[in-house]
């Protein structure tokens, strides 16, 4: 049963057979009775049996003769229930969901259960649209009950049933007649469908928010739905369903309209579609700077389109001559040890796509370890190259079909990995471009550090030695020397003024304090030397990367100074939290607000400061409600101490 809700029909069939096949062998009549309903649902989805036009021949199968079975029967129920919501057959959609209902009892806790209670409040919509006043309101408090339970099981497992909240919300608002609310929620349900390998589940929303659309006259999103819908359906194998489609909307068929673009009265076909869905996809990729990000998107967008129960991007890297596992950034990235390395090794050596139906029974791949135990498993490999080396291979499986790449899919990724090979040159760069900005940042910090020392070391004690041999020779002066003892005070006291001076100036290239101490102590001594009070809250423990600890050290200070100077404020606050892999700061006051980070204010040099190590700054501010920065920074290996 859980393999009609990720399968396509074909290989559903091929199993539903096999089961049969064996409990015939052993004589488990009980379990053969739960598989002829699942192979009379395959069959009239298939349009290869009866019922397929939704009407009375449904139960061609007496329903009586699983009287004894109460699990069976339950089942039976289901299965006609599931038949009638995808052929639209709304009597039998209402009694079939009804009488699985009252029988749950059967099967507690199996997952046909929430199937029965979506498709009882799909029955239940259906009814309150149909409905006078006072039926609706009985048909949508039960609704109501129905949408709580799925609500609770997605609250535990979102994946399998989030997307079926949202589409009885939005059965629903439609219900009601919130037109607004109903194409919110239909929204919601298809993006996080989009997310799921639930074939039937796709196609069943795309079609029901296209009868929503249509029934309100938006003719062009509802053609473009249920082209959506035809293609999920075509994709399970639901022929039968197709072909009602096409007798009832003969623009859905492929080629059937003109073949320039989407626009009203040109029907959607499944080409258009997949055109743009390439289209989306190229722009997606195209809008990453950052492997990480790309990795990420690569697998959202070549899941959707493909079915792909997983997504791999390796990259190959000529200077170690090994390949490296994403997400990571390219110059921290470590080997791929978890890879089918039969098969990079392959593609390496052909430089040309490869597609295997069944990797267990292909001898070139079939006893790589990365693939051991596992039968019905399919891969497309594909090459991604740049100026004619190799920078990467695409790495697609589906480890529940064989034969799932098909060449128009293969066709599909190949103009996919053509935009990623530009991508993977902007990330490159990106990449590049930041670490030569750390380096820079870094340089410069460690030459601050060595002004400030040479300052310390050198002009300050110079200075200090001065103060106290001027003050010496003033404690040597004969009696009656007056002016030279007032001259000697002078040039003591400009000493010790210079050398305060000069501490400041060097606390402001580099402080001491925090070289010696780390964040806590130098934090403090700002806060002190703040003329506006500050409460200031360190949660970090022990030290940290010595350029993660001067860029908030930095940040801190500029953000007081820019308080003490503009804000006009009366008091501010300072917190700075790490975890275990971001340094968070924020410092607020309660000023006049209205900081332009454009207006000199030293904000930018933060900003560039911030950036260079791959942290993000914000700055939140409006008249009379003060001014917050924050800074996020990444954490990298423990600093000194």
């Amino acid at each position: 049963a859980g393999l009609l809700e990720c399968a396509t029909l074909e290989d559903y069939l091929v199993e539903v057979e096999a089961g049969l096949a064996f409990v015939r062998r052993t004589g488990n009549e009980s379990t053969a009775q739960w598989l002829e309903s699942y192979r009379w649902l395959a069959d009239v989805l298939r349009g290869a049996g009866p019922g397929a036009d939704g009407g009375e021949d449904t139960d061609q199968i007496p329903l009586d003769r699983y009287a004894g079975n109460p699990g069976a029967l339950l089942y039976a129920h289901i299965a006609r229930a599931l038949a009638a919501a995808v052929v639209e057959d709304e009597a039998g959609l209402a009694r079939h969901a009804a009488a699985a209902m009252s029988m749950l009892e059967a099967a507690p806790g199996h997952y046909p259960t929430a199937i029965a209670h979506l498709l009882h409040g799909l029955a239940l919509a259906a009814r309150a649209r149909a409905a006078d006043p006072a039926g609706r309101d009985q048909a949508l408090a039960e609704l109501d009950d129905v949408t709580a339970w799925l609500a609770s099981r997605a609250a535990d497992a979102p994946d399998n049933f989030l997307h079926l909240v949202r589409l009885l919300e939005a059965e629903r608002a439609w219900a009601v007649g919130d037109f607004r609310a109903a194409a919110s929620a239909f929204d919601a349900a298809l993006r996080e469908v989009a997310q799921r390998q639930r074939p039937w589940h796709r196609a069943l929303i795309a079609e029901r928010a296209a009868r929503c659309y249509l029934a309100h006259g938006v003719e062009h999103i509802g053609q473009d739905l249920l082209g959506q819908a035809r293609q999920a359906y075509a994709a399970w194998g639901a022929t039968a369903k197709v072909a009602q489609l096409d007798w009832a909307y003969p623009g859905l068929r492929p080629g059937s309209g003109p073949a320039a673009g989407v626009g009203p009265g040109r029907p959607v076909t499944t080409g258009t579609l997949d055109l743009l869905g390439i289209v989306a996809a190229s722009q997606a990729l195209s809008s990453e700077t950052g492997i990480d990000g790309l990795h990420a998107r690569v697998v959202e967008v070549l899941s959707a389109m493909t079915g792909a129960t997983g997504v791999h991007l390796l990259l190959w890297s000529d200077d170690r001559r090994q390949w490296l596992a994403t997400p990571a950034l390219v110059p921290a990235a470590g080997p791929a040890r978890d890879a089918p390395m039969s098969v990079l090794r392959y593609v390496q050596r052909v430089r040309e796509p490869l597609v295997v139906d069944d990797v267990a029974r292909d001898d070139r791949f079939a006893r790589d370890p990365y693939f051991a135990g596992m039968a019905g498993w399919s891969l497309l490999a594909l090459p991604v190259l740049g100026r004619g080396t190799l920078r990467a291979v695409l790495l697609l499986e589906n480890r529940l079909l064989r034969g799932a790449f098909t060449a128009d899919r293969l066709d599909a990724v190949k103009l996919i990995a053509g935009q990623l090979t530009v991508s993977l040159d902007n990330a490159q760069l990106y990449a590049e471009l930041t670490e030569s900005r750390a380096r820079i940042v870094t340089a410069a910090d460690q030459t601050r550090r060595r002004i400030e020392r040479d300052l310390h070391d050198g002009a300050q004690q110079r200075l200090a030695n001065l103060a106290i041999q001027a003050r010496l020779a003033q404690d040597a002066a004969p009696p009656g020397s007056a002016e030279l003892v007032a001259r000697l005070d002078t040039l003591a006291t400009e000493a010790n003024r210079a050398m305060g001076e000069l501490l400041e100036l060097a606390r402001g290239i580099h402080p001491a304090a925090l070289a010696d101490g780390g964040l806590r102590p130098a934090l403090r001594a700002l806060a002190r030397r703040s003329t506006v009070p500050v409460d200031l809250q360190v949660r970090v423990e022990g030290r940290l990367p010595e350029q993660v600890e001067t860029a908030t050290y930095f940040a801190v200070a500029e953000a007081l100074t820019n308080t003490t100077k503009h804000a006009g404020a009366a008091a501010a606050t300072v917190t700075v939290t790490a975890d275990d892999d971001v340094l968070r700061i924020r410092v607020s006051d309660d000023g006049r607000g209205g900081a332009d980070p454009a207006g000199g204010s030293g904000l930018v040099g933060l900003r560039d400061r911030v950036e260079a190590l791959g942290g993000r700054l914000s700055i939140r501010t409006a008249p009379d409600a003060g001014t917050t920065v924050d800074a996020e920074l990444p954490l990298g290996r423990p600093g000194p101490g």
